[in-house]
């Protein structure tokens, strides 16, 4: 898909398909809507890939050299990269190695435009560090004449470009910051490449779009005072604006810091949707808010604020597109993003974040409130621009994602799209002995395959090991999404992992397990060969089965008790695969009068395995002292003494075997405890842990 050039605003205006973006005290880019295709559900990507541009903190996309393939270009804010950088893509989606051009500085921004109406796409990029902005021309062919550089009166936080003045030529929208005041200042395009400047008093956040429908670009500009009040200033059409009547309230009292424009209900009017978030800690820690206002066509909105949620995006930039190709505008973003995965106490891993428009103004977050998301890749960088992209980089229908990571650009291409993308390569299979097993594997696509099908290479990084019985393809046939196949396995001596990887379209995917070599059961093992008897089941140990090799996947040991009445297992334990053991519990029931040798075994296929636990009769005696119960405040007070000194706890229990508290030791083999209970309490049973019971009356009163 070839991106719309960003500077025929007034057209772009009347298809209602302009959406501009703003950044939070970093950078603003512009997005022109994916293409819109038959409806879709919700998208697959492929593995995101790094292809390297020194610096890169701030992406935009554009075609740079009329081939009809979106481009990209970076602003290098890494200090000492002083330039952009322009990725031409290749008609697969992949992107040529980076053309690098100076400015000068370390841009931390940057927009597209036509700012000489010579129907070439040009660049601006904006460096906040050094209060200028560089214009750099487009040739058309990829490449980019030297840079102007513009000088501002403030320090550019956020920049968009667009026709104000309908005169065919990219016109410039900045926001300034100097120490705690901000501006917005606009910069019509004289049609050389330099501009004339005007500026007047504004707040931190300003959108761009056509808020009462009548062709001319006007702007909301958000975060007066600080907090959520916003207002429209009605574009003139020659670069002037007009203050709407009154400002209006976006949502909660924060800063408001993030908002992208849209007609998200298809009621032709644009709309704001946008989150509220303090500052980037803030969003390390993944507090915000989020709201809908939706637009009467006149410049007033009706908002619509969730509150304090997680159900937004919450990364560093909003972008807008139609992402499932349903007809229905959603909402993308980076997250945590670099500025926030930076500030985060703990690791955490950069995700592109999709929320689907439903077409009535709200979105789908997923069932659970578990955001759709898919890797994005590694950032390098501490804050940057605008750093996510979206466009139709590899020309088939469906709209992938770009984004600048510090050091480079991640492209993650989405599955869908005519033809779609290798999606997915799964196998059912962990770990599996050599020679006893077939491991079965599945490769899925975004989309049903083409006419032919898709035929999907594959390769074993150890053939020896892992092989396909039926060749070395498989085919999805025409219509599907998915094929499944078999992969053999030879016997191995020790264990080796295995990757198995599928290739179509360019794209590749990979799944893993491992080879292992024959196991059996070698032993269970009691972590206490004794313990003696206690009434209620109180006494418990742990046993462990050990296999002689890691396990392989479904790996259950069946387990018994030679006397079940007396001591309790499980029925079996599984063993994780890979691992060589597991534990569980054995648990001895009740008392007995003689010590009680069990037997505790395990078995797994023809082996059995065992150990021998001495269930021991008391050692010691437990008299009642005191035994009261309070009816009307549900109390009981128990006294007793034992004739063990060294002991120090007894067991208060119900002749059912609830146990309701503890008599604790009072010295000189004297215990006492008082405990609630509902009751009726009439008689009780204590039980000490060297083995010795008593059972008695408890008075009323």
């Amino acid at each position: 898909m070839k991106q719309n050039s960003p500077d025929k605003l007034s057209e772009l205006n009347q298809r209602q398909k302009k959406t501009v973006r703003h950044l939070l005290g970093l950078a603003i880019a512009i997005l022109v809507l994916a293409i819109t295709a038959v409806g879709q559900s919700v998208p697959s990507f492929a593995p995101p890939v790094n292809y390297p541009a020194p610096g890169a903190s701030a992406a935009a996309a554009g075609d740079f050299d009329g081939d009809g393939h979106v481009d990209i270009v970076t602003a290098n804010g890494a200090p000492g990269s002083h330039g952009v950088s322009i990725l031409l893509t290749n008609s697969d989606g992949s992107l040529q190695a980076a053309r690098n051009f100076v400015t000068g500085s370390d841009p931390t921004a940057v927009v597209v435009g036509d700012f000489n109406g010579d129907g070439h796409l040009d660049v601006a990029a904006a460096d906040k560090t050094t209060n200028t902005i560089s214009v750099l021309l487009g040739n058309g062919d990829g490449t980019l004449q030297p840079a102007t550089t513009i000088a501002l009166s403030g320090s550019p936080i956020s920049i968009f470009a667009s026709d104000l003045n309908i005169d065919g030529k990219s016109d410039l929208v900045l926001v300034q910051q100097t120490g705690l005041t901000f501006q917005d200042a606009i910069l019509l395009s004289n049609g050389d490449g330099t501009f004339s400047q005007s500026t007047f008093a504004g707040p931190i956040g300003v959108v761009v779009a056509d808020f009462n429908s009548d062709g001319k670009p006007d702007l909301c500009v958000y975060g007066l005072g600080g907090g959520p009040g916003a207002e429209i200033k009605f574009g003139n059409g020659d670069g002037t604006f007009t203050d709407a009547p009154a400002p209006f309230t976006l949502g909660l009292p924060f800063e408001a810091n993030l908002a992208v424009a849209g007609d998200f209900n298809g009621d032709g009017n644009m709309d704001l949707y946008g989150e509220f978030v303090s500052g980037a800690a803030t969003r390390a820690g993944f507090v915000f808010s989020t709201y809908t206002a939706l637009g009467n066509g006149d410049g007033t909105f009706n908002v619509i604020s969730t509150g304090v949620t997680s159900s937004g995006v919450g990364g560093e930039n909003l972008l807008v597109g139609d992402f499932n190709r349903d007809g229905k505008l959603d909402v993308a973003g980076v997250f945590p993003g670099p500025a926030a995965r930076s500030l985060s106490r703990t690791p955490i891993v950069n995700t592109i974040r999709i929320i689907y428009g439903q077409g009535d103004g709200t979105f789908s977050i997923g069932a659970g409130n578990v955001r759709f998301a898919f890797p994005a890749g590694d950032s390098t960088a501490m804050f940057t621009g605008a750093p996510l992209v979206s466009g139709d980089f590899d020309g088939n229908g469906a709209p992938d994602f770009a984004w600048a990571s510090g050091s480079g650009v991640n492209v993650v291409r989405n599955a869908n799209g005519n033809p779609p993308l290798l999606s997915h390569l799964s196998v059912n299979s962990t770990f599996v002995v050599g020679g006893e097993k077939t491991v079965s594997a599945t490769a899925t696509i975004g989309d049903p395959a083409p006419a032919g099908g898709a035929v999907i290479a594959l390769s074993s990084s150890d053939p020896a090991a892992a092989f396909f019985p039926s060749g070395s393809t498989v085919t999805i046939p025409e219509g599907s999404t998915s094929a499944t196949f078999d992969i053999g396995t030879a016997a191995e001596a020790a264990v080796d992992p295995v990757s198995i990887a599928a290739s179509w379209n360019g794209v590749n995917q990979s799944a893993s397990f491992n080879v292992i070599p024959p196991f059996s059961l070698s032993s269970v093992k009691l972590f206490s060969s004794s313990l003696f008897g206690m009434f209620g089941g109180l006494n418990a140990t742990s046993a462990t089965v050990t296999l002689s090799g890691p396990a392989g996947d479904g790996t259950v040991v069946t387990l018994a008790s030679s006397n079940p009445a007396l001591v309790a297992v499980p029925a079996s334990v599984s063993i994780a695969p890979g691992t060589t053991s597991a534990t569980f519990t054995v648990h001895v029931l009740t008392n007995v009068q003689l010590n009680t040798p069990v037997t505790i075994s395990g078995s797994y296929q023809a082996t059995t395995a065992s150990d021998i636990l001495t269930v021991l009769a008391a050692t010691d005696t437990v008299r009642i002292t005191k035994a009261e119960y309070v009816v009307s405040k549900g109390q009981w007070t128990i006294e007793a003494t034992d004739s063990d000194l060294t002991n120090t706890r007894i067991d208060v229990l119900t002749p059912g075997g609830q146990d309701l508290g503890v008599l604790v030791s009072q010295g000189g083999g004297k215990f006492k405890g008082q405990g609630i209970f509902a009751g009726p309490f009439t008689s009780v049973v204590l039980q000490s842990f060297k083995g010795g019971t008593a059972a008695g009356a408890v008075s009323q009163k």
